[in-house]
């Protein structure tokens, strides 16, 4: 009697049970089960971009990009949760042999850590300039960063921009004796497009 009154269309006698029941495990039932069908689901495109710069030498710039990455995202009204994974070994900076040394052991070590994972922890989103903070993993390191971003509504879902700097060797990123030649700050700047599921 039970199932039959809680799984009715529009869910009255579910709630009313509840209700009456008055039961803490129940409400937060309800609650999760009324926040996951509200949250508006979306994908993260593989028409986004992931890109980064840093010095070498103290003067030049180092340009970079990630060509395979991974992402969900939920939106309910003004609240954001999700996740991003990159694939490391996609890293690309224009240098063949810098980028095999950025993926071996001695950096990045695509074999050992082929991810490079993001989760959305809180966001606040106030006008067109938003903040979010989330849960960076490098390789076996994870940190909580906090920056601002940018969230449009577009023809084809949300787009968010953000830039931000992190220093690489928070996550115990080292280049032996060639260290010092390589910039600690890393400038990381998306564009994110993610498509309604």
């Amino acid at each position: 009697m039970i199932c039959n009154q809680a799984v009715n269309q529009d869910g009255s006698n579910f709630v009313r049970f509840i209700m009456m029941n008055k039961s803490p495990m129940f409400l937060l039932v309800l609650l999760s089960i009324t926040s996951y069908v509200s949250a508006q689901q979306y994908t993260l495109s593989n028409q986004s971009e992931i890109k980064f710069v840093t010095k070498h030498l103290g003067v030049f710039n180092v340009d970079g990009e990630f060509s395979e990455y991974s992402g969900k995202l939920y939106r309910k009204g003004d609240t954001l949760s999700g996740k991003g994974s990159i694939v490391v070994n996609s890293i690309y900076t224009g240098n063949k042999a810098r980028d095999k040394d950025l993926r071996s052991e001695k950096f990045l070590d695509v074999d050992s850590f082929p991810n490079i994972e993001f989760l959305v922890l809180t966001t606040a989103i106030k006008g067109k300039i938003s903040t979010m903070t989330g849960k960076l993993t490098i390789k076996d390191k994870s940190l909580d960063i906090t920056f601002p971003f940018e969230i449009m509504q577009t023809g084809r879902g949300l787009l968010i921009e953000f830039e931000t700097v992190i220093d690489r060797t928070d996550f115990e990123l080292y280049f032996d004796s060639l260290d010092g030649l390589v910039g600690n700050e890393v400038k990381l700047y998306s564009y994110l497009l993610f498509e309604p599921e």
